[in-house]
């Protein structure tokens, strides 16, 4: 068995959600003796073009959002989500390991202007909740409902994952549509 996203796959199951998540792509796959996708591309090429999370298309953008936010917040995830990002891209290569450094200082600098807001019974039954009506990774749904939780008229949630920010727009929250 492999594990991605804290949960168990056979190998063919860990294919299929590397295309499925990473790559958005859906389809078959040949294995296990070649494990290649039908454009000959084999798991590890596929898996050196996704992006990490601290690489996510339009992490410019929100950056900048984040620094011209009246009050930035997030949940308690932040912190060792964004860490575990940053440690992946030098564990991958992606990121040398001086860049590796400057990257959690500048991390550390904006994370230093955040408000945090913990998760709480009720608050994580609402997160259980939207990751089956949403099909969101756990992470994600503790996101949604913590922002759906504390949403007033000026609430943006700021987000590259277009699963995540379509069930935002379901709740009828507003979204920041990152395109860098």
């Amino acid at each position: 068995m492999w594990e991605a996203d804290g949960q168990a796959y056979s190998p063919t199951g860990l294919a299929k959600h590397i295309l499925e998540e990473g790559a958005d792509r859906t389809g078959d796959i040949q294995g296990p003796l070649c494990w290649i996708d039908e454009d000959g591309r084999s798991l590890v090429e596929i898996a050196r073009t996704l992006p990490l999370d601290g690489e996510e298309a339009g992490s410019d953008q929100a950056i900048e959002i984040w620094r011209a936010a009246e009050t930035p917040v997030s949940s308690v995830l932040l912190y060792p989500e964004s860490r575990a990002a940053l440690a992946l891209a030098e564990r991958l290569g992606r990121l040398s390991p001086a860049r590796g450094r400057d990257a959690r200082a500048e991390f550390e600098a904006l994370f230093a202007d955040v408000g945090l807001i913990a998760a709480y019974a009720d608050l994580l039954r609402r997160a259980g909740d939207l990751a089956e009506t949403h099909a969101l990774r756990g992470n994600d749904a503790v996101h949604l409902a913590l922002a759906a939780a504390i949403a007033d008229d000026r609430t943006v949630m700021v987000t590259a994952d277009r699963h995540l920010r379509g069930a935002a727009r379901n709740l009828g929250l507003a979204t920041a549509t990152l395109t860098n």
